[in-house]
């Protein structure tokens, strides 16, 4: 109950978070349903020939989903980042759903500068971060991809090499996957530390 009790402020936020754009999602499918199922109808009835057809559709396409899907980006990038935050006012300072959503936006709307700057570091550390690994699992890709060049051009597979395949393979899923995690915990580090010193002074 009591992990059920703190859950539910997380899925709330996200649920309002989110519900715009669910609606710009559902009213693209709504309109290339409609779209779709008017271009099915026109050719069955002889209303219209096959590139008239796709022409409608197309001019349909173009003229009602895009903006939409234009629309859709930007709306996207505002609810993750709000999210960012307003799960951290919940997790940090037990604010409440409503609350968390409007410590988020007056942070978003302050500190847009903060955030672009900690968003390009955060990907500066991890190109960098990938290429350093690129460089110590690149051998053991070729290794492991070098068995297998007998598939694509015809020769007799050699069944002493397989086990390079699975070594090289597990190795580098390891690599990635560790390294994954470590930036992950990195970029969820910085932004809480960015969060406290920023808004959760304010509030205590």
């Amino acid at each position: 109950q009591a992990i059920r009790r703190n859950l539910v402020p997380f899925v709330a936020a996200d649920t309002l978070l989110f519900l715009p754009l669910f609606l710009l999602i559902l009213l693209m499918i709504i309109g290339g349903t409609a779209l779709f199922v008017a271009f099915i109808l026109g050719i069955e009835r002889g209303n219209m020939d096959l590139e008239q057809g796709f022409t409608l559709l197309g001019g349909g396409l173009l003229i009602c989903l895009l903006p939409l899907l234009l629309l859709a980006i930007p709306v996207l990038v505002v609810t993750l980042l709000l999210r960012l935050f307003a799960f951290r006012a919940i997790a940090i300072d037990r604010a409440g759903v409503r609350d968390s959503i409007r410590r988020a936006g007056q942070f978003v709307r302050r500190r847009p500068g903060h955030i672009i700057l900690v968003f390009l570091l955060l990907w500066i550390i991890r190109l960098v971060a990938n290429t350093i690994a690129g460089i110590f699992t690149g051998p053991l890709e070729l290794a492991a991809l070098r068995p297998l060049l007998p598939i694509l051009t015809g020769a007799p597979i050699i069944p002493e090499t397989s086990p390079m395949v699975v070594a090289g393979g597990i190795i580098v899923s390891l690599i990635g996957l560790l390294l994954g995690s470590l930036l992950f915990v990195l970029a969820g580090s910085v932004w809480t530390l960015l969060y406290q010193r920023e808004i959760g002074r304010a509030h205590v």
